[in-house]
């Protein structure tokens, strides 16, 4: 069986660590900030002042504006896109084998078994 990675994700809200009652220090506190920063902007906001910082955020900067990360992203997103479309067509054949059974007066928690779709699905497709 797989296990979906999102399903069992965790997430640290470091805007809370020190309300939560961990002792971090302001160092370690400004580079899970910094980690977590979404945008060039943001990081260089956080990282004002410490210069390890700023030149690791020019570094970043760099390497996904690099034309080849920018490629490869593109790549990337595309085979997403492309999987998702997979996705939807997934879904709309398990429609239309669960129309077709409940055409057939099969029971509704029966097709929900076989298609993997939720009885308010299905029972949706009754109306």
């Amino acid at each position: 069986m797989l296990i979906s990675p999102v399903k069992y994700a965790y997430y640290v809200r470091v805007d809370k660590l020190n309300e939560l009652g961990y002792n971090i220090d302001e160092e370690l506190l400004r580079w899970l900030k910094f980690i977590v920063a979404v945008g060039y902007d943001n990081r260089q906001l956080i990282a004002e002042g410490d210069e390890l910082l700023m030149e690791f955020n020019e570094w970043i900067d760099n390497y996904v504006n690099d034309d080849v990360t920018k490629e490869a992203m593109a790549k990337l997103n595309k085979e997403i896109e492309e999987n998702k479309y997979v996705k939807i067509a997934r879904e709309e054949e398990k429609i239309k084998v669960a129309q077709k059974l409940l055409a057939d007066d099969f029971p509704v928690d029966v097709i929900s078994k076989y298609t993997d779709l939720s009885v308010e699905e299905i029972e949706s497709l009754k109306k």
